[in-house]
């Protein structure tokens, strides 16, 4: 899902304990990270992430429509 590379940008001739050194961290997103997930275990194709997730609750449509209003 994801390439990690590691450049060493900063480090003493000399390792001892305690030292610092700085490390350039390059993380990518590989293409497979946009894919959707499946599973063999169960008839649906994609797995479920979440409980109705992106679907609003009557606080929030109230709350925008409360909002429309005052304005």
């Amino acid at each position: 899902m994801i390439e990690i590379r590691g450049i060493m940008t900063d480090c003493p001739e000399r390792l001892t304990t305690g030292i610092g050194f700085f490390v350039t961290l390059r993380v990518y997103l590989l293409p497979a990270a946009f894919k959707p997930l499946k599973s063999s275990n169960f008839g649906d194709d994609t797995i479920q992430l979440g409980f109705k997730e992106g679907l609003e609750t009557e606080e929030e449509r109230f709350g925008v429509l409360n909002s429309l209003i005052k304005f």
